[in-house]
């Protein structure tokens, strides 16, 4: 990523949580995340990140841990991947819809040995886990007292992210490690180049284990924007993404090839000024024409 923007500026000390937490400052009472029904204010989001890397640091083991996210797609998903991060933490996405033997390989090849998931996953994950079950705790994080003193807030630039794994076509998946300085500079680069502001609207919809997934979630949040996150079964169908697309009026999204086509199969049009973020697999002329007909830029 930063070979593809070049490295613009100094993002030494620049952390994705430090850039979120300034707009914990600036817009504390605005909403921050939006799934189905809940709504997470920036305040209660910077909160609840907190109280997890609080809990989360005591769970694991030495420097720079890569921490599984095997959950379904809520606020909970987000908060959970801010949280690794806050903590010092690097995470590994992991989808419970893929293959258990793609997803055993890789909690087993990464050597984590903590993974934040749901209590209803409990029989599925390996029994030498230690297992956070965020929907047990979830009260506990939201609305319990803030205990910031436990938590590292700083990273060095060159510290991992996160680690995402191939698809595995060509073998085994094998492993892609990002830096925070990667990851931060890729994330300012296209924020000025798409011009973001607070006003955002975004939406998230591509599985966390694809790198486009990084967009998604993080541009609207660095700007001070509102992330819809679309739930696991919403993800999976074109109409109903259409029909969140029109009710939360989103102007950011990101998605592989093969979701534009179903979203344009679905009846995605009239989308003028949406910003959108192609990315993951090969795409076409074809399908850029189409796009922009739509609307899209």
């Amino acid at each position: 990523m930063c070979i593809l923007y070049g490295k613009e500026r100094n993002t030494k000390n620049i952390s994705l949580n430090g850039l979120i937490e300034d707009k914990v400052n600036k817009y504390g009472e605005k909403t921050a995340l939006i799934c189905n029904d809940s709504t997470v204010s920036y305040r209660q989001m910077d909160i609840a990140v907190k109280n997890l890397a609080s809990y989360l640091i005591d769970k694991v083991e030495g420097k720079e841990p890569l921490v599984g996210i095997y959950m379904d797609r809520s606020e909970k998903m987000i908060i959970s991947i801010l949280a690794v991060l806050k903590a010092g933490g690097a995470y590994v996405p992991l989808d419970p819809s893929h293959p258990s033997e793609r997803n055993n390989y890789i909690m087993d090849y990464s050597q984590m040995n903590v993974v934040i998931t749901e209590s209803k996953y409990d029989s599925i994950l390996p029994g030498n886990l230690t297992k956070i079950y965020v929907d047990d705790i979830w009260d506990e994080i939201m609305n319990g007292e803030l205990k910031e003193e436990k938590v590292l807030a700083n990273h060095s630039n060159d510290s991992l992210a996160y680690v995402i794994f191939t698809s595995g076509s060509t073998g085994k998946p094998k492993g892609v490690e990002v830096e925070h300085e990667g990851m931060v500079n890729y994330l300012l680069s296209v924020s000025d180049n798409l011009k973001l502001n607070e006003d955002v609207i975004g939406l998230t919809v591509v599985t966390i284990t694809f790198d486009i997934s990084i967009s998604e979630m993080f541009l609207p949040l660095i700007n001070g924007g509102t992330l819809v996150v679309a739930d696991t079964e919403t993800a999976k169908n074109g109409t109903d993404i259409v029909k969140l697309i029109e009710k939360e009026n989103i102007d950011l999204c990101g998605f592989t090839p093969s979701t534009a086509y179903m979203l344009l199969d679905s009846g995605l049009k009239n989308i003028d000024g949406m910003k959108m973020l192609i990315g993951g697999e090969p795409w076409s002329m074809e399908l850029a024409k189409m796009l922009i007909d739509a609307g899209c830029t």
